[in-house]
């Protein structure tokens, strides 16, 4: 008799457990999907400049192996006037790819709100395609259209595990 108590005890557990992830993953995605959906449909393209570029070490990883991210700012002009500045992370190429005549400044990561321009590296004034949402033009990001399909298919592993924690904890909970 008390093994069944615990028994349902632990199965509403584990079934509320399961059913919150699984909310928490659809929640997950939905946010994502919002955010990535406005610039999929309604996202206007735009060149930008690049104002300053630098490179940060990552502390997060151990100090035997460093491991750096590489960060640029680019400023763009929306058709009404505003000026818009971003800061977004770039992967080793294309980090190259902006032709940086010299290495750009290593810095720690308090100190990336110096990193303005200034730095004679070469790579300010190249332009890069970027992606904005016309109502709020801070929320873009540098244009990665030809990643738009994988990044769509992100999201449905995610969907998929979201609805089986749901599944799994409604039908734990009506078992228990």
């Amino acid at each position: 008799m008390v093994e069944d108590v615990w028994l349902t005890r632990g199965r509403c557990l584990l079934g509320l457990v399961a059913h919150l992830a699984g909310l928490g993953l659809i929640v997950f995605v939905a946010l994502g999907l919002a955010e990535d959906a406005s610039l999929w449909l309604f996202g206007r393209p735009a060149q930008a400049e690049v104002i300053a570029t630098w490179i940060e070490q990552d502390t997060t990883r151990s100090q035997a192996e460093p491991s750096y991210r590489w960060f640029i700012r680019y400023q763009f002009t929306t058709p009404d006037g505003r000026a818009v500045t971003s800061v977004s992370g770039v992967s080793a190429a294309e980090f190259a790819a902006l032709g940086a005549g010299r290495p750009a400044a290593l810095v720690s990561r308090g100190e990336e709100a110096v990193a303005t321009g200034g730095a004679d590296d070469g790579a300010e004034g190249t332009l890069v395609d970027v992606l904005y949402f016309p109502p709020l033009p801070i929320h873009n990001r540098l244009d990665a259209s030809r990643y738009a399909g994988l990044l769509a298919c992100a999201y449905v592993p995610l969907t998929v595990a979201g609805l089986v924690g749901l599944r799994l904890g409604q039908h734990l909970l009506r078992a228990a």
